[in-house]
């Protein structure tokens, strides 16, 4: 937010100079009526009405502004680069900011060789604003990273799972037991105007994957479940159950951490998992090791890093010992999130919004040294 309000700050500089420029009148017309759409949050028609000006007026700053960061707040991050870049271009007395938008908008469009051209030329400037130098500096390691990484393409081949497991609703999160013969995913349903999380659950059938069903009460609700692991042995479910105010939960914070147990051939009801792993924060995305003595997960409760961390809890003397924040290798200022401990209980895999990577939310892989820490991913 404070970021979006130096965008406004700054820009007001810019849209003075651009009053003094000679703007067909038309144009103007057309920019004002753009305003009222906007007003009545009619954007459809106000990105019309900015499209019509720049066809009599193709430089009229104030519209590629209003374009930009339309697209901008829409993540098309394309056709906002494409506007901030020609205001660069067009109106060289703007001053940095928009230079660091179209790098910023380049950059997240994947467009790295531009993203480099523009956030170079923005950090090579005096008095950065702290906020855009910080990011700048991420984002020009991320972008030469990107740049090698696309020079030196690592082979990938995904296999759909077919229509036993996917459907024309969204399936996602998937995690399959140490024998690889159960597999336990979230589908996004829709009943009316309403969406529900629930878990399927398919077993592997030799050749392939068997028609995927609905596990049903007591784990399934009318509302949300999602972001789960599933034991070695396959009778454990550590999942996330959120509390959205609607449904007494038994919960302690915003999300919480619960495990259901396989009884003969039924799950029974999930217990919170209590006060050893949940507080009135978010605690979300467990995962359990195969020897089922550790449970990662992620939360972003006070003494961590940034804002969501990886911590686990461990079993000591036949309880859940406190949480341990997997510390500064793992963890940074941003968000680290979906941990994976592979059965060799060494390798770690995770997702981060800040370590070098492509941008955005990237998988990383770390291992654990002769110390017993984290290496750097």
């Amino acid at each position: 937010m404070k970021t979006v309000l130096i965008y406004i700050i700054l820009f007001g500089a810019y849209f003075v100079q651009a009053q003094k420029q000679k703007t067909p009148r038309k144009a103007v017309k057309l920019y004002e009526e753009f305003r009222e759409a906007k007003f009545n949050n009619d954007f459809k028609r106000g990105i019309g009405l900015l499209n019509e000006a720049l066809s009599i007026a193709p430089d009229y700053l104030d519209a590629h502004r209003e374009l930009g960061s339309y697209y901008k707040e829409v993540k098309d991050y394309k056709n906002a680069f494409k506007h901030f870049s020609h205001i660069v271009k067009k109106h060289p007395k703007t001053g940095s900011t928009p230079v660091y938008i179209a790098g910023e908008m380049a950059y997240l469009a994947a467009e790295y060789d531009s993203a480099l051209v523009y956030l170079e030329r923005y950090m090579s400037k005096g008095n950065l604003i702290f906020s855009m130098k910080e990011k700048g500096t991420r984002y020009l390691e991320n972008i030469k990273f990107a740049i090698r990484s696309k020079a030196q393409p690592v082979k990938f081949e995904p296999v759909n799972l077919g229509p036993n497991i996917n459907t024309p609703l969204l399936e996602y999160l998937p995690a399959i037991s140490a024998d690889n013969e159960k597999l336990v995913f979230t589908r996004r349903l829709k009943n009316g105007g309403h969406h529900n999380e629930d878990f399927f659950i398919s077993g592997w059938l030799g050749d392939n994957w068997e028609k995927a069903r609905n596990i049903g009460a007591p784990v399934n609700t009318f509302q949300n479940e999602g972001a789960h692991s599933i034991s070695a042995n396959g009778k454990y479910i550590y999942f996330t159950r959120c509390d959205d105010g609607g449904m007494k939960r038994e919960g302690y914070g915003s999300c919480d951490i619960y495990r259901t147990i396989m009884k003969g051939n039924r799950w029974v009801k999930p217990k919170n998992m209590g006060r050893a792993i949940n507080t009135e924060k978010w605690e979300s995305q467990p995962c359990m090791s195969a020897d089922g003595q550790t449970l990662y997960f992620t939360s972003n409760r006070s003494g961590g890093f940034g804002g969501k961390d990886i911590w686990f809890i461990r079993i000591v003397d036949g309880l859940w010992s406190d949480p341990i924040n997997l510390g500064p290798n793992i963890n940074t200022p941003g968000n680290e999130e979906s941990p994976f401990i592979h059965p060799d209980g060494k390798t770690l895999y995770f997702s981060s919004d800040y370590h070098t990577g492509l941008g955005d939310y990237d998988f990383f892989l770390s291992r654990k040294n002769e110390k017993l820490e984290w290496d750097k991913p």
